[in-house]
C-alpha cells in the first residue's frame, strides 16, 4: 500500500495511547485517520502473546532498547530502558501488570491543578477497561506465592484485589490477560477496526514534524522511496511514548532554544521543559 499524503488526523505511534486515540477518532469524528508506527505486528509472536514469556521481549527485536544516561547516584552506571517497538507499544511487550495506584496520588494531582484527575474522577475509566481486558493472576509461580505468604506472615493484610483505593497488603496481581493471552490496546482497540476505509496504518518511522505558520501541519516518514510528508488537515497527535515524543519535538526545533542551538538544531519554539526530568 502506498503511503497516503494526507488525512484529517495523523496519529504518531500505535502504542498504548495511539491505538485508543485512533479508535476514538474513527468512532466519534467521522474523520480520516492515518496512524504511523515504526514497529511490526505482535500477532503470532509467542513472547508477546504468551504472558509467561514476556521477559523475552526485553532487549529483543521488538524493543527500542534504550538506556538511561550514566546516573551519579548509581556510581555512574546506566540502566536499560525497555520500550516496545511494535503495534501496541510497550503494552505488547511489558510485564502485563494492571494496577490502578493509590488514591492519594490522583487526589494530589488534582489538588495541584490537574483538573479531572482525582481518584473518583478517573475510577470510572479504570472500570470500563477492566470489564473486558484484565484478569487476576492464578496458578502463581512458587516464588510469587512465597512472597505473598511472607507478607501475610509479617502482618500485612491479604488482598484478593489489589485495585482498591488504598492497596496496602499482599495478594495476586491483576494482569492484562484474557483467555490466557495478552491483551493490549492493539488487540482491543485498533486491530478490530483495521478494515475501516477511513483508517490507514503506515508502518514507518517518523523522522520529523512539519511546522508551518506556527502550527504542526504534518509529519515526515521514512519510506523505501525516501522521506515523504503526510499532511494533517486537522491535527497531528503525538503518541510516540515518553522517549520518542519529546525526541520528535526536540529534533523538530521545539524545546529549550539554547540547548537546541548547542546541538545544531534551529529553534522554532523556545519551550523549556521539553525532554527534561527523565
Amino acid at each position: 500500500m502506498s503511503t497516503p499524503r494526507s488525512a484529517d488526523y495523523v496519529v504518531v505511534g500505535a502504542g498504548t495511547a495511539g491505538c485508543v486515540v485512533a479508535r476514538r477518532l474513527l468512532e466519534r469524528s467521522g474523520a480520516t485517520v492515518v496512524v504511523v508506527e515504526a514497529g511490526g505486528s505482535p500477532d503470532g509472536i509467542a513472547s508477546s502473546t504468551d504472558p509467561a514469556r514476556w521477559v523475552e521481549n526485553i532487549g529483543g527485536p521488538h524493543d527500542w532498547a534504550y538506556s538511561y544516561g550514566p546516573e551519579e547516584h548509581l556510581d555512574g552506571r546506566t540502566l536499560f530502558l525497555s520500550r516496545g517497538k511494535v503495534l501496541g507499544g510497550s503494552g505488547s511487550t511489558n510485564a502485563l501488570v494492571w494496577v490502578r495506584g493509590q488514591r492519594a496520588d490522583y487526589d494530589g494531582w488534582a489538588a495541584g491543578g490537574a483538573t479531572g484527575w482525582s481518584y473518583d474522577e478517573v475510577l470510572p475509566y479504570f472500570r470500563r477497561a477492566e470489564t473486558v481486558e484484565v484478569e487476576t493472576a492464578t496458578d502463581l509461580h512458587p516464588v510469587a506465592q512465597a512472597l505473598v505468604e511472607a507478607g501475610i506472615s509479617y502482618g500485612m493484610p491479604y488482598l484478593d484485589d489489589i485495585n482498591v483505593a488504598e492497596p496496602l497488603g499482599a495478594g495476586p496481581i491483576t494482569m492484562d490477560v484474557r483467555g490466557g493471552e495478552r491483551t493490549s490496546t492493539w488487540t482491543g482497540h485498533l486491530r478490530p477496526v483495521l478494515d475501516d476505509e477511513r483508517l490507514t496504518l503506515v508502518q514507518s518511522e517518523v523522522t520529523g514534524l512539519v511546522l508551518r505558520g506556527g502550527r504542526c501541519t504534518g509529519i515526515r516518514v521514512h519510506t523505501d522511496d525516501g522521506d515523504v510528508e503526510i499532511r494533517a488537515e486537522r491535527e497531528v497527535v503525538l503518541c510516540a511514548g515518553s522517549i520518542n515524543t519529546p525526541r520528535l519535538l526536540l529534533s523538530s526545533g521545539i524545546g529549550p532554544a539554547d540547548q537546541l542551538r548547542g546541538v545544531g538544531v534551529t529553534p522554532v519554539l523556545d519551550l523549556p521543559g521539553v525532554g527534561e526530568n527523565l
